[in-house]
């Protein structure tokens, strides 16, 4: 590690994780430590970390309490664990003021998310928890070969607001890192994006799966190579497929890793050297259940997972809205951490305006998490394109929806998107899911197949 990267890691980001009361260094060494747990160890650690939550929600959140209350005395047994009611995104959304615990935390973080699933929800943090987050995200790092204060290039959403704009800058100065937009990019974006990487000279590059392919197949378009090594590069957020795993590695000339998450509960599991997805035990209880019954190793259910650090608003069974399974194979790289397998996780299509510029999904999910702070009656909403000047708007409606809403957001679809976009709004009573079970945000136009 150059002394740039040294002055980035224990001037700049660990400091600031300091004052911000995350302390990640001396979590991270735990987590470095426990990661060569046998199952057993990590077993106890879990129940041990199990049996204080439901200890502590039963008398501090008032969602729980109320549970409780319901069913009489509880013992805190894993059996009855299992008998607690899924929490589901529409519950956190509606009566998110309800699992907040009734005790006072100095400090919180707010982690707000734009709804990949059409439900923008908003989580509040300890710090604490905060920081277990980070330190099992920086462990699955490690995995890579990556180290805190390492330039990163980051395909990731940009924010619209001027406030939150600065915000951004300031994260991305901490983490030492050039952001790329993943909102709305074309031709000559992609090339003002390969200037200022070859600039920035990153060592790794981050991002939406679908947002990174399309860069790939830029330069591979182009002919184009990058002028300076890429050590790996690390997709998220989306699924990765064999073939874009492969085109990702020949474009880059890099190892490819995977992760796993979702922005209520942070990081899920992350790919090792050895190409397994690990489960970060420590910070989280995965569930993979079929119509509530507890699958088998190597059957396939939905993920519903249990954060077990934080105690400002636990999320106890939360059904995270993607599908997968465990596998009962050990590791060779000799980690027990549990492995999960066949993620059918969430995918995002790209939707093209008349200019051909591309807009990835994360961009109508910013839109709606507007109308939802606005109250603006929009439970869940899709996006479907029938051509390249048409978009109609499913809304699963709730009170208060009408023409403010459709206004907002007809507006920003013309304002951002294209201005000759013809927006159609049509209400249901319940949008339509995939074969898989997935209810997507965007469904694209057929451009053809995107793979051979």
């Amino acid at each position: 590690m150059g002394i740039n990267n040294k002055i980035f890691k224990y001037l700049v980001y660990y400091p600031i994780m300091g004052a911000r009361r995350e302390f990640v260094p001396s979590r991270l060494s735990r987590f470095k430590a426990s990661q060569w747990y046998d199952r057993e160890q990590l077993r106890s650690l879990q129940e041990g970390k199990l049996e204080e939550l439901l200890s502590y929600v039963r008398t501090n959140v008032p969602y729980y309490r109320e549970l409780f209350d319901q069913a009489g005395t509880l013992s805190k047994s894993s059996l009855e664990f299992q008998t607690l009611p899924l929490l589901t995104k529409e519950i956190l959304w509606s009566r998110g003021h309800l699992l907040k615990s009734a005790e006072h935390f100095h400090g919180r973080v707010i982690r707000s998310t734009s709804g990949s699933t059409g439900i923008p929800v908003t989580v509040w943090k300890t710090h604490e928890a905060r920081a277990h987050e980070l330190a099992a995200l920086w462990r699955g790092y490690s995995w890579a070969g990556i180290d805190i204060g390492d330039r990163q290039g980051r395909f990731w959403t940009v924010p619209y607001s001027p406030k939150e704009r600065i915000r951004t800058r300031l994260i991305d100065f901490a983490l030492h890192q050039l952001r790329c937009s993943a909102s709305a990019f074309d031709e000559e974006t992609m090339i003002s994006y390969t200037s200022r990487l070859e600039r920035f000279h990153p060592k790794y590059l981050v991002g939406f799966v679908s947002m990174l392919v399309e860069y790939a197949e830029f330069l591979k378009r182009r002919r184009r190579k990058l002028s300076f090594p890429l050590h790996c590069v690390v997709t998220s957020a989306e699924v990765l497929t064999g073939y874009h795993r492969g085109l990702l590695e020949e474009v880059f000339a890099c190892p490819v890793f995977d992760l796993y998450g979702c922005g209520e509960v942070g990081p899920i599991a992350q790919e090792c050297e050895k190409g397994s997805f690990h489960i970060n035990s420590e910070n989280l209880l995965v569930e993979i259940l079929d119509r509530g019954r507890s699958c088998q190793a190597g059957e396939f259910g939905e993920v519903v997972v249990t954060e077990l650090n934080n105690k400002m608003m636990p999320l106890i069974r939360y059904q995270v809205g993607d599908f997968a399974a465990l596998s009962p194979s050990v590791c060779a790289c000799g980690r027990a951490l549990p492995i999960i397998s066949r993620i059918a996780g969430r995918a995002y299509d790209m939707i093209y305006n008349r200019q051909g510029k591309m807009f990835h999904g994360d961009f109508f999910a910013s839109i709606f998490k507007e109308v939802k702070s606005n109250n603006l009656g929009v439970r869940a909403f899709q996006i479907v394109q029938t051509d390249a000047s048409r978009l109609r708007v499913k809304i699963e409606p709730e009170e208060g929806y009408g023409e403010p809403a459709e206004s907002l957001i007809r507006e920003r679809i013309r304002t951002l998107f294209d201005s000759h976009t013809t927006v159609a709004f049509e209400t249901v009573k319940e949008i339509e899911r995939e074969a898989s079970g997935k209810l997507r945000l965007v469904v694209g136009m057929d451009r053809g197949p995107r793979s051979p």
